[in-house]
C-alpha cells in the first residue's frame, strides 16, 4: 500500500492508498464482507458459500485490475475497508451505447458495510472524481447490481447524493444492474 492522502471525516481520519499485488487477500477480504452484506437477504438465485478467494474468476480479474489500474484501499482504525478500481476500459457487460474515451469507469468497489458513518463510499468516489478531473475526462462511470434491497436501499442513494445519475440498466449471466454516470465539467 502506498499513502496517497489522508483525510479527517466526523468519524475520524481515513487514509487513502494506492493498491499492490500484495494487497490481493486484504482486497479479496473486503469484497467478501459486501457479498455477506448483499447475501444476508437470501437472494436465492444468487447465493454462494464461496469466499471470493474460492472463485478464481474473481481472484484473477482484481489482480488484473491490481497490474493494470488504479486501485485505491481505504484505511480506517488500521483496517482496510474499502476498495474501487478504476480505469478508461468501458465495460464489456454494459455501457455499449457509450462514447469511448471520455470517461473514468470504477469498477470494481467494494466497502465494509460494518462501518456506519465514515463515508468510506463517499470519499473514494470523490478520488475518483478528482482522478478523473486530472485525466482531463468529461465522465466518472460506475455500475452496481440491483438484485438485493441492499443494493437499491443503500447503494443507489448514496451514488445520486454524490452526483450520479442512473443511466440505463443491464444485465449479466442473470444478474440485473444499473449503470450511473457524473458529469464532470
Amino acid at each position: 500500500m502506498i499513502l496517497i492522502e489522508a483525510a479527517m471525516t466526523s468519524a475520524g481520519v481515513v487514509r487513502i492508498a494506492r493498491a499492490e499485488p500484495a494487497d490481493l487477500t486484504a482486497i479479496l477480504a473486503i469484497f467478501d464482507d459486501a457479498v455477506a452484506w448483499i447475501g444476508a437477504e437470501s437472494i436465492a438465485s444468487h447465493t454462494t458459500t464461496l469466499s471470493a478467494a474460492e472463485v478464481p474468476t474473481m481472484v484473477e480479474r482484481l489482480r488484473i485490475h491490481l497490474e493494470n489500474d488504479l486501485f485505491l484501499l481505504a484505511e480506517y482504525e488500521r483496517k482496510l475497508v474499502g476498495a474501487l478500481a478504476m480505469n478508461f476500459v468501458q465495460p464489456s457487460y454494459c455501457w455499449k451505447d457509450a462514447v469511448a474515451g471520455d470517461a473514468v469507469y470504477v469498477h470494481p468497489f467494494a466497502t465494509e458495510r460494518a462501518i456506519e458513518g465514515v463515508e468510506i463510499d463517499a470519499l473514494l468516489l470523490d478520488f475518483a472524481w478528482k482522478y478523473a478531473l486530472d485525466q482531463g475526462k468529461t465522465l466518472l462511470r460506475l455500475d452496481c447490481f440491483t438484485e438485493s434491497t441492499q443494493d437499491v436501499s443503500y447503494s443507489i442513494p448514496a451514488y445520486v447524493q454524490a452526483g450520479f445519475e442512473q443511466r440505463g440498466e443491464f444485465q449479466i449471466e442473470g444478474w440485473q444492474g444499473m449503470m450511473f454516470e457524473k458529469r464532470l465539467h
